[in-house]
């Protein structure tokens, strides 16, 4: 290889270990993301049974 191919495949090689860095950080915050949304739907299910409940208990 010549010198500027040895620097260009250097180069190549730093793009894709810093391109897969940047998906696997992209694949953590999707999993906080679904997360978070997952403990957000069971409060609203939790919420709205409180609510049933309370809303029963009203109108005895």
């Amino acid at each position: 290889m010549e010198p500027n191919e040895e620097t260009y495949f250097s180069l190549q090689q730093d793009w894709r270990k810093e391109i897969q860095d940047i998906f696997e950080e992209l694949k953590i915050k999707e999993q906080e993301i679904r997360d978070r949304e997952q403990e957000m739907i069971r409060l609203t299910i939790e919420q709205n049974h409180k609510r049933m409940l309370l809303e029963k208990w009203e109108h005895e």
